[in-house]
């Protein structure tokens, strides 16, 4: 027998992704279905869970968004949090705000269809990431766009965006925002202007649901130019969409804010970066808090929905564990930058990954977040293309084949679809209600003070509730060891002050209330509340003066708190002043007609007055 010589090996053909298939007879068609049926395996389990953290302020507490569809007016042309505090500045979100309207409309304040919702959009957008996927790389087989797509939907990094239903601007943003760049890759050949009109208007829509999606104004021509060859003036005209709605954007944010950022001031309970004592600090704090950004990428455990104040240290150029992260970003840099022109794959995920973090870094503009795992989701989409571009150098791999003529990188990246799976099942589980929230972040960030504050909060929450008076004692003492615990990591914690002081109220426990509501007072002088309760415990001493000193302080500090107008009334009632307590409850009143108390105590002083004349005239 003659040996057989080998035979020359083609070379990969270059597949059409927009050949036609009949449905259900391509395996495009199956990993679709199970793309899409990913995202309720891991998150289905949301639908049954409440609205935690922010989701309240967003909708149950946000005026405009309790209006339903009556509301869209005013949530298109105000900020996202107006409706909650009144404040026409920061983030200007509409489309997501709206969608919480419609949702309002549709289903009431019930929790359960909103979860529903963020999940759909999920899976959605993990149907339009395999779809885009097979116009950027159409040389490989679409086992690899699947796996890519997989790893994207099963990275437990996306937790926080998928179960809490406040980041439903991130997914909206993202989706529409790939939605934008799906339609130039499918159409960029046909009709241009429908496609040039539409390619804007998603992306006008990506950029209102949240402005992260400004960042494809430099994001999209650097794609166009890695995976295509596109001309220039092409690749310019495909941008059209991208800079033309980045303007549109601006334009309507700087019409409709009072201001185009936060007139808030940052607070360092807020952002570490508000406690560096220099600029080298802030930019060495920066590099840090990004490699953390990819080590969570690399290794998601633990996961945490907090990382302020002092869970990220303020490090300094002189720490190795700057050092090495500087160097490492400075390597990928220049690797990007000198492969670029190659089209290289992994420079593009380099350029991707960072361009898209740039809002969120605090390089440029300063935010209320010194780090957060919801600011992950879009550049996780380029760690996850990189990995597989990274493991289809291992032996035996052909890119042009299915997964059972790669059967090593199959298992591979299988086993970690599965793994991720796993942590993200058990991750969402945690998003359930905020009890089971707080408690998972203290525990993967015990370093923060707002974590601790969080669940103490919560705990005296669930201490009200409690049906018998141990269950209620036990729940208020774990809810003052949190806040002890939070003031000792930050001193400067205003709220925790004033709350572990509104605890020991309720427990009635006063003279430690009134220590730490002075303590408060001397933290922000601007507590009314903590005034006005401080007074309410001079109030129930018979101390009158220093009581209506206290509570004529807190009407100075908000005129529209309610609360120490009438209890100047009840401290001029108990004084036998009627006529100064009727004046006092009338201006209570006025501010907020619901306050039965009030509405009693004003009836019996006028009814003491009334007898205290009557008596007068019999005499």
């Amino acid at each position: 027998m003659k040996p057989q010589k080998n035979k020359p090996r083609a070379a990969a053909q270059v597949r059409d992704p927009d050949k036609s298939v009949k449905a259900g007879t391509h395996p495009r068609f199956l990993f679709m279905a199970v793309i899409f049926s990913w995202a309720f395996i891991i998150y289905g389990q949301s639908l049954q869970f409440e609205f935690a953290m922010d989701d309240n302020i967003m909708i149950k507490l946000n005026r405009s968004v309790q209006k339903g569809t009556a509301g869209i007016g005013e949530l298109m042309t105000k900020s996202m949090v107006f409706g909650s505090n009144g404040k026409n500045d920061g983030a200007y979100r509409p489309v997501t705000m709206t969608s919480f309207a419609i949702d309002k409309q549709v289903f009431g304040n019930k929790p359960g269809p909103f979860h529903f919702i963020n999940v759909m959009l999920y899976a959605l957008t993990g149907i339009v990431i395999f779809l885009l996927l097979m116009h950027l790389i159409p040389a490989w087989h679409p086992f690899f766009h699947f796996i890519i797509t997989m790893l994207f939907m099963a990275h437990p990094i996306h937790t926080e965006v998928v179960a809490n239903i406040k980041s439903r601007d991130e997914l909206l943003s993202f989706l529409f925002t790939f939605l934008s760049l799906l339609v130039i890759f499918r159409w960029h050949d046909k009709n241009k202007i429908k496609m040039l009109v539409a390619a804007f208007v998603l992306f006008l829509l990506g950029c209102l649901s949240k402005e992260t999606a400004l960042t494809f104004v430099v994001i999209a021509p650097i794609t166009y130019y890695c995976f295509t060859k596109w001309n220039r003036a092409v690749i310019l005209r495909n941008s059209l969409p991208f800079i033309a709605g980045a303007v549109v954007y601006l334009i309507m944010r700087a019409a409709f804010l009072d201001s185009m950022g936060s007139a808030t001031q940052i607070k360092i309970i807020d952002n570490t970066l508000m406690a560096a004592s220099s600029v080298s600090e802030k930019y060495a704090t920066i590099i840090f808090i990004t490699w953390k950004y990819l080590w969570l990428l690399i290794f998601p455990h633990p996961l945490s929905w907090d990382y302020s104040f002092r869970q990220i240290p303020v490090v300094s150029f002189s720490e190795i564990r700057t050092i090495l992260p500087a160097l490492l970003f400075v390597g990928m840099a220049v690797y990007s930058v000198i492969t670029l022109s190659g089209k290289n794959i992994f420079a593009w995920c380099i350029i991707f990954f960072f361009a898209s973090l740039a809002l969120v870094s605090n390089i440029f503009i300063p935010i209320a977040a010194t780090m957060a795992e919801r600011f992950l989701y879009f550049p996780s989409l380029a760690f996850c293309i990189a990995l597989v571009a990274a493991l289809t150098r291992l032996p035996k791999t052909d890119t042009a084949k299915p997964a059972n003529k790669n059967v090593v990188f199959a298992l591979i990246t299988g086993l970690l679809v599965m793994i991720y799976s796993v942590k993200s099942f058990s991750r969402a589980g945690e998003w359930k209600n905020n009890l089971l929230l707080f408690e998972s972040g203290v525990a993967a960030s015990p370093n923060s003070t707002r974590t601790h504050s969080a669940l103490a909060y919560e705990y005296a929450v669930k201490a009200e509730q409690a049906k018998s008076m141990q269950e209620r004692n036990e729940l208020y003492n774990k809810s003052i060891a949190e806040f002890k615990q939070a003031l000792e990591i930050y001193e400067g914690n205003k709220e925790g002050w004033y709350n572990i002081a509104h605890t020991y109220d309720i427990m009635g426990n006063y003279d430690e209330a009134e220590k730490y509501y002075r303590k408060a007072i001397e933290i922000d002088p601007k507590t009314a509340n903590a005034y006005n309760n401080l007074g309410a415990i001079y109030l129930r001493k018979n101390q009158y003066e220093p009581a209506i000193e206290l509570f004529r302080k807190a009407t100075t500090l908000d005129k529209a708190y309610a609360d120490p107008y009438g209890n100047l009334g009840a401290a001029y009632h108990f004084q036998g002043n009627y006529s100064e307590a009727i004046r006092y409850y009338e201006q209570a009143l006025a501010i907020n007609p619901g306050l039965q108390t009030v509405v009693n105590n004003i009836a019996k002083a006028r009814k003491s007055q009334a007898d205290e004349q009557q008596k007068k005239l019999n005499n």
